[in-house]
């Protein structure tokens, strides 16, 4: 039986964001509107989610885990989205060193907080996705050190490493490659709906296992989630089986 792990990213307000300048900033509350769509669907979530979005809505998160605890895990997906760097310092460490976190304390720091506030949730910290894939052997090494299971990051030959569970997507992300009305996010954000669905059914049924990543202001600023909800449909209809993340490491 095909397997598919659906994944999605949830930041806080992030001001250099085009679709959070055309007033799409509520991740959270899109957040809500996706996991009751995938409910209908009995479709399972991964949730890579920015620690201040959650510090900023702590008891909205703590009823979200309690009303969607079967089907939903909540990760985290860096500190603040690099929020408080000056205008080019993430893009300066990327090109540099192929971590916007770079140097050492820096990663330390951001992962020590995100980590600090998961416990306070009462959850053990298993995956992680750094915003932007962004991460080397040096971000491998601190989650190991915290005890992670699993790093969801697109990985290049200089970043792998045997540390953790290397479970990228592997079936073309949404965000850089559909089309956006009125906004180019990515100069590679060039396929119609109907064309990245194409695509991605076609990745789905050559996979074992896929992981998806669906950003779900992505897939409410194209279509309100009409998008989405097909992409559930066809997971529904061809009986694939929806998992977390977690349950990968259970499996393996």
């Amino acid at each position: 039986m095909k397997k598919v792990f659906i994944t999605t990213d949830i930041h806080n307000f992030m001001p250099y964001s085009l679709e959070h300048k055309k007033w799409f900033y509520k991740e959270t509350d899109y957040l809500i509107e996706y996991l009751e769509l995938a409910k209908k669907y009995n479709i399972k979530v991964t949730a890579f989610v920015s620690w201040l979005e959650i510090e900023k809505n702590f008891e909205k998160y703590k009823k979200i885990l309690e009303k969607f605890w079967d089907m939903l895990e909540i990760w985290w997906h860096t500190w603040d989205s690099y929020v408080s760097y000056f205008k080019w310092e993430w893009f300066i460490y990327k090109k540099l060193f192929w971590c916007t976190l770079w140097p050492y304390f820096k990663q330390y720091k951001d992962i020590k907080k995100t980590t600090d506030i998961i416990n306070k949730l009462w959850i053990k910290p298993i995956s992680r996705r750094t915003h932007a894939y962004s991460s080397n052997k040096t971000t491998r090494k601190i989650l190991k050190y915290f005890w992670y299971k699993i790093i969801s990051d697109l990985s290049w030959l200089n970043t792998f490493s045997n540390e953790l569970i290397e479970l990228p997507p592997n079936v073309l992300p949404d965000h850089e490659n559909i089309k956006h009305p009125w906004i180019k996010v990515h100069k590679n954000s060039i396929l119609s709906t109907e064309e990245y669905k194409m695509k991605i059914f076609e990745q789905i049924l050559k996979n074992d296992y896929s992981v998806l990543l669906l950003h779900a202001t992505c897939q409410k600023y194209i279509d309100n989630f009409k998008t989405l909800e097909e992409i559930f449909e066809f997971i529904k209809k061809n009986n694939f089986k929806s998992l977390l993340l977690k349950d990968y490491v259970k499996e393996n």
